[in-house]
């Protein structure tokens, strides 16, 4: 990455430094409020082209995703990466051979948090047989469908939903602890 020529950011900064001075910060017509403006405007650009891409169920999850972070109480747990170079993490929390509580993380795009989200929601008040059922269609038609080159964000999460509820299983079976 090129550096800029020495004395250029501290140029850069006196500019900003001396028209916010003169304008007053978040006043109209502040450089702030100039700066605050343009931010909103990007951001409404970006929702109304999300909007024409993708459902309401997936924009909305990808604004406000459910059940995100990892879960430190969890007893199924599964870390999977995509062809595509996405992780996906779900973190399962089984009581009685029910999913009480479920979790994701990812590094993945858009679609992936919203897939990623949909996944724990299904799964969440599910028994462990019907959680490990979910399928990438079932994800997609939950949320309302994704254009054709990120379908296999929804069979990322299936496959992660899938691998935590093996993980539990498994340390039951090593344990005895989830047996019957």
């Amino acid at each position: 990455m090129r550096r800029p020529p020495d004395g250029a950011n501290r140029e850069s900064r006196d500019l900003r430094r001396s028209v916010a001075e003169r304008k007053g910060p978040g006043k109209p017509g502040s450089a702030t409020s100039s700066l605050d403006e343009l931010v909103e405007e990007v951001n409404r650009q970006i929702l109304s082209d999300m909007r024409r891409f993708y459902s309401p169920q997936v924009v909305e999850r990808l604004h406000d995703p459910r059940n995100p972070g990892p879960m430190r109480e969890a007893n199924g747990h599964a870390r999977i990466t995509g062809p595509c170079g996405d992780t996906m993490e779900i973190w399962l929390r089984i009581d009685e051979r029910r999913v009480a509580r479920a979790t994701f993380m990812t590094n993945g795009c858009g679609p992936t948090i919203a897939c990623g989200s949909m996944a724990t929601e299904l799964a969440t008040g599910r028994s462990t047989d019907e959680a490990a059922t979910v399928e990438q269609q079932d994800i997609l038609d939950a949320l309302g469908g994704l254009p054709e080159a990120s379908r296999h964000c929804a069979l990322l999460a299936a496959s992660a939903l899938k691998g935590a509820v093996l993980d539990y299983l498994q340390r039951g079976r090593a344990t005895g602890e989830n047996e019957g």
